[in-house]
Order: structure tokens, then sequence, then C-alpha cells
């Protein structure tokens, strides 16, 4: 028990070292709501051409979320292991230290790790919450399924908004409602176009 509580504390103090939580939390909130609008745009497409093969919309929502994780975390890993490399350095030039196997550098080489993984991850989770119903067809109408898969990412729609007012120390109903309209927005441009 020791041990496990010495290697998060350890990791713990590497996240702290690194500032990588605030980050951390933009890049969740980001490719969140990306994630979010992109299988809603591959489900509203589907339902308004009458698509009644759901293995259609889960291998484009589950196609588009993987590609939407390998770049996530590919992207984020290289920017970050940039962007702290050169952090290790100017503080080396500035301290007239090496910093190699120190503290400081394993705590920047775990924060682009950790980074990559929240930048990555976040879209393959949503997807997969969105299109419960649609993996569980045989219980529902394929059409009820994606009414309802719509209706999950309305509400995750929200409640990111919602946090978002929460940090921000805004209102966090306007915030949330805010954030909903782009959702609504998305319908709307689709049915308009008649996709």
């Amino acid at each position: 028990m020791s041990k496990k509580r010495g290697f998060f504390s350890k990791y713990l103090e590497f996240l702290k070292i690194s500032k990588a939580v605030t980050i951390a939390e933009r890049y969740f909130t980001m490719t969140v709501f990306d994630a979010i609008m992109v299988t809603l745009g591959i489900i509203i497409a589907n339902y308004i051409v009458g698509i009644y093969d759901t293995r259609i919309v889960i291998t484009a929502c589950f196609g588009a979320a993987i590609a939407m994780t390998v770049s996530g975390v590919w992207g984020a890993y290289i920017t970050e292991r940039a962007e702290r490399c050169g952090e290790v350095k100017k503080l080396e030039r500035a301290t007239s230290l090496t910093l190699k196997d120190s503290p400081i550098e394993k705590a920047h080489k775990f924060a682009s790790i950790f980074l990559a993984l929240i930048n990555g991850l976040s879209p393959i989770i949503i997807a997969f919450i969105i299109l419960i119903p649609v993996l569980l067809v045989p219980a529902f109408s394929v059409m009820l399924a994606y009414q309802m898969s719509m209706a999950i990412a309305f509400i995750t729609l929200f409640v990111l908004g919602a946090s978002l007012g929460r940090i921000s120390k805004e209102n966090v109903l306007i915030c949330g409602v805010e954030m909903l309209l782009t959702g609504v927005a998305c319908v709307i441009i689709l049915f308009l176009l008649g996709v």
C-alpha cells in the first residue's frame, strides 16, 4: 500500500512541478467539445438520410474518434515535448546547472505523456458515451436510438458549458445554454443543407 502511495505522490508532485493540470483542463475541454460536435454531426447526418444500419454510424463515429485520438495523442505529445524541452534548457542556461534526470526534467517528460493521453483519449470516451443507445439498438428502434444519442450529446454540451461557467465564475446556466446552442446550430445547419 505504501509503495502505491509513494508512486502516486511522486506523479502528483510531477504534475505540480510541471503545472500540467491547468493545461490538461484546457486540452480536455477543447477535445471533448470537438468530439461531441463531430459525433453529433455524424449521427444527425445518418438520421436525416434515414440510415437504418447502425454499423454505419458506429463505424463512422468510432473512425472519426480514433483519428482524433491518434492525432490528439501524437499532436499534444510532440508539441508539449518540444515546449518542455525548451523550458528545461532555458532553466539550465539561467542556472548554469544540468537538469538531466532531475525531478524537473522527469516532471516535464511525465507532463508531455500525461497531456497527450488527456488530449487523445477524450474523443473515444465521449464517442462511446454518446453512442450507447446506438450500441444497444436491438432494444430500441434505430431512429429512437439516434434521438437518444443526440439527447446525450446535447446534455454533454450543456454540462461542459456549465463546467466552464463554474471555472470562470460566470453564470453556470447561461454558459451551459451557450454551449448547448452550438449543438442546436449544428442541427439546424445540417437540416437546412438536407445532408
